[in-house]
């Protein structure tokens, strides 16, 4: 019997003491998920591994250790975390269905997502933030496949963002492309079509209620802009860049900021003002 416990322990030791130090495990390892050793060069592959270990460490509860968004806590979260292997990501700067930029994902690490239980991770170091970027892309093949995103450029806003004329042309465009549906009228997220809505993993999802609440993409007129330019990938909410005008977009975020109470037009105000379409002529006040 005693020898027996004493082979144990020597066996015990010697598989502690064998196990592979995170270098030697990064120099064998010839895949990390969709990635091929030889595909990169030696020092993208250490960011990579480096970003796996944050990954493993802050992630992997939410997301899953397979990216594929069912990591332990998941099942007790009402939004549901990112499935990576999709690599469908919402809050991008790039036409719509393209990959997101790397700056895309480094401005959600560093704000997080409001409403969700995506925290900011601003606290990691900026090289653990790059690092794990460079994890996740390794989830889907399509990050090796697609050409590199190319970030789109919008100009700033116009002066007239936020005036009762902008609010009044931006309810037209708001009816015209059938917010309400989901929205509804008054921007309460109680539109006829949102009690059926559903996300890309057939999840049931709310339309965002303009009268509280943040916006989980940004809540400046920039990031609403942003947000009517390109969609939120896997979700009913389309993209209308191409679509609407850049005028039209513009007054559009005017009439959603007036929905949020973040200008000084009045309900009495806009009622008096006649609906006109976004591309009258009239002069902005």
């Amino acid at each position: 019997m005693a020898r027996l416990y004493t082979a144990l322990c020597i066996a015990l030791l010697c598989l502690t003491s064998c196990k592979q130090t995170p270098f030697e495990e990064e120099s064998t390892a010839k895949k990390i998920n969709t990635l091929r050793r030889g595909k990169v060069s030696d020092a993208e592959w250490s960011k990579v591994y480096a970003g796996k270990q944050v990954y493993e460490t802050y992630c992997s509860g939410c997301h899953g250790v397979k990216g594929d968004g069912k990591g332990p806590a998941s099942a007790m979260l009402s939004v549901q975390p990112r499935n990576f292997t999709r690599a469908m990501f919402k809050f991008i700067s790039t036409p719509s269905g393209s990959l997101p930029a790397d700056a895309d994902l480094h401005r959600t690490l560093l704000r997080g997502v409001p409403r969700s239980s995506m925290p900011s991770w601003a606290m990691l170091p900026e090289t653990d933030r790059a690092n794990v970027i460079e994890y996740i892309k390794t989830f889907s093949e399509r990050w090796q496949t697609s050409p590199p995103p190319n970030a789109l450029t919008f100009g700033n806003p116009p002066t007239w963002v936020g005036s009762l004329e902008s609010a009044a042309k931006g309810k037209a465009v708001y009816a015209k492309m059938g917010c309400a549906n989901c929205h509804g009228q008054t921007g309460l997220g109680d539109g006829n079509s949102a009690a059926a809505l559903k996300d890309a993993e057939d999840n049931p999802i709310k339309p965002f209620n303009f009268r509280e609440g943040v916006l989980k993409g940004g809540s400046r007129i920039e990031d609403i802009y942003r947000t009517f330019y390109t969609g939120l990938a896997g979700t009913p909410m389309p993209a209308f860049g191409g679509i609407l005008t850049d005028e039209e977009n513009w007054h559009l975020v005017s009439y959603v900021i007036f929905l949020m109470g973040k200008t000084n037009v009045k309900e009495a105000d806009l009622a008096n003002i006649p609906v006109v379409a976004a591309t009258d002529s009239t002069k902005h006040k």
